[in-house]
């Protein structure tokens, strides 16, 4: 049996989906029916892992601004 990529989970595809929409217009409104569409999963499933869209949204911004970004002026020492 080849080895496949593990596969991602529906709170995984959810994230991946609004991050996506936000990398591609960082003003927009991130809807739950529109992130649910873009992930490919049923509005109930979006909410069975996000209550809210302000979770939704707080934990997208939570993941982005984990991210490591080389070169960061933000992060800067010198």
């Amino acid at each position: 049996m080849p080895d496949r990529p593990p596969r991602r989970g529906t709170r995984d595809a959810i994230l991946i989906a609004a991050a996506t929409m936000l990398g591609e217009d960082p003003l927009a409104r991130l809807s739950v029916r529109a992130v649910a569409a873009r992930a490919g999963v049923s509005t109930g499933s979006l909410r069975h892992f996000f209550p809210t869209q302000r979770a939704l949204i707080d934990t997208v911004l939570d993941l982005m601004s984990d991210v490591d970004v080389p070169d960061d002026p933000i992060h800067d020492t010198d």
